[in-house]
């Protein structure tokens, strides 16, 4: 039995993985307001077919609202982390599964990554950079298996300086 148990990411980033998956949830809704909105300034049989159209469009707008949720909460509740005694560890994935260990050892930096989105609801994404990755890469912020997609920005602060302190890495801090 595990001692310690993994952390889930928290429920704003359950938020952006809907969000991320709202897409056509949203085109569809768009396209049900506009349809409805023709639909009610003409008149005729015309009008009734605007509205049906319109009728339609609300419920697969529901629909794909349904799959977005259900989608986001799998992949939430398979992803998650731990700080274990000797890595830092990071469970994901629905269907084939994957557990990535990175050795506090071989950790050079973690940074922390806040994009506009990310700065309103209080969220961050926190790399782990481990030895042989160039800080400069930029393929290191959407690649990199040491990853924790969004989580509270407080948390992503106590993760950044408990992994650096288990490092033994003194943090820079630029301005």
């Amino acid at each position: 039995m595990e001692s310690i148990k993994y952390q889930y990411l928290g429920y704003k980033t359950f938020f952006l993985f809907t969000l991320k998956r709202s897409k056509l949830f949203f085109i569809f809704l768009l396209l049900s307001l506009t349809f409805s909105l023709i639909g009610n300034n003409l008149n005729g049989n015309i009008s009734l077919v605007f509205n049906k159209i319109a009728l339609i469009g609300f419920w697969l707008a529901l629909i794909f609202f349904g799959i977005a949720l259900l989608s986001a909460w799998f992949e939430y509740i398979n992803y998650r982390f731990i700080l274990d005694e000797n890595a830092f560890k990071v469970r994901r994935g629905i269907l084939r599964k994957e557990e990535i260990a990175i050795p506090y050892r071989q950790i050079q930096n973690v940074n922390i990554k806040r994009n506009f989105i990310d700065q309103v609801i209080g969220v961050s994404k926190l790399i782990i950079l481990t030895a042989g990755r160039e800080d400069k890469d930029e393929a290191i912020w959407t690649e990199s298996e040491g990853v924790l997609p969004s989580v509270n920005k407080n948390l992503a602060q106590k993760i950044q300086d408990e992994l650096l302190r288990r490092a033994n890495v003194e943090q820079v801090v630029m301005k």
